[in-house]
Formats: structure tokens, C-alpha cells, sequence
């Protein structure tokens, strides 16, 4: 695990930093463990309650159909069409997009807008709960020839990122 993502990252039960082991990420607190899927695809959830088994499922259901169906080409396109312009020039006025800057999108499915900034900032990092989702993410960030990325399956509601960064 990169050693300069570490220091974004933090337990989402207690907040305290995360070290690598093997191929886990251990709280250097609390002991909780998490798995690391690749070193650009981290699972960092902890207590999922049933509401949240349950979120997993039906967001799981509806990304899977677009994998299969390879769909979500159309929901880039769609999104480019009628959102991006907008929404890069509402973050870009709040915020200029540089190399020093890291983007985090939040709840970000499969974070077509990350993907389309890449270049221009240092790290784009997703975070959602539904692993499928992430998967088309991953799937469309590595057919870009996009390297600067980080994948979260993470709950919003206990981000495993250190508040100074959000």
C-alpha cells in the first residue's frame, strides 16, 4: 500500500491511523482489519449493520445489470452531455483543480466525474458501499490509462478518511 494514500486514511470506527499488513490495513488503535482488494481498491467497512446489508444488495443489483449490459458507457455519455460542463465549472470556481489537489467524491458510484479530472488533479478517490459499482469505476479508470485513482467501498455515514481532507 502506497505509503502517501496512508496518510488520507483513518479507521471509520475510531478515526486513528491505518498501517499495512500483509494484505490488510490494521488500525493502529482499535486492531479492526480491512481488506485491501488491490492497492487501488480498499474495503474499508466496518459494522454493516442489516439497513446496510440491505442498501448493499439493491445498489450490487442495479450496477451488476450495468456491467453485464455494459450500460454504463451510455450513463458516461449521458452525464457528459448534460451535467459535466456545470458541475466542473461550479468545482472549479470554488476550488482550481491542480496537480497538488487530491478530489474525493463521495457516494461516487462509478465516479465518471473523478475520471474525467483525473488529469488534472494529483489523486482522484472514490468512496461508495456498493463494490460493483466500484468495479465499473475500476473498469473505465484502467481503459482510460488512468493511474492516479483510489477506490473506497466505504459507508459515508463513517468516512475512512481523515476529516481534515473532506
Amino acid at each position: 500500500m502506497n505509503q502517501e494514500v496512508l496518510q488520507y486514511l483513518c479507521c471509520p470506527r475510531c478515526k486513528s491511523d491505518l498501517i499495512t499488513q500483509d494484505d490488510f490495513l490494521s488500525c493502529e488503535k482499535c486492531g479492526e482489519r480491512y481488506q485491501i482488494i488491490d492497492n487501488k481498491f480498499l474495503k474499508i467497512v466496518p459494522n454493516l449493520t442489516k439497513d446496510l446489508k440491505l442498501s448493499i444488495k439493491k445498489w450490487d443489483k442495479f450496477y451488476q445489470k450495468q456491467l453485464k449490459q455494459e450500460s454504463y458507457t451510455k450513463k458516461r455519455e449521458h452525464y457528459l452531455e448534460d451535467y459535466f460542463k456545470v458541475t466542473y465549472r461550479q468545482l472549479n470556481d470554488c476550488k482550481k483543480l491542480t496537480k497538488n489537489l487530491v478530489y474525493l467524491e463521495i457516494g461516487c458510484g462509478s465516479m465518471i466525474f473523478g475520471q474525467e479530472i483525473a488529469n488534472e488533479v494529483g489523486l482522484v478517490t472514490g468512496v461508495d458501499l456498493c463494490p460493483t459499482a466500484l468495479k465499473i469505476a475500476k473498469k473505465m479508470l484502467e481503459a482510460k490509462g488512468i493511474k492516479n485513482y483510489l477506490l473506497i467501498q466505504g459507508d459515508i455515514l463513517n468516512m475512512p478518511i481523515k476529516r481534515k481532507y473532506y
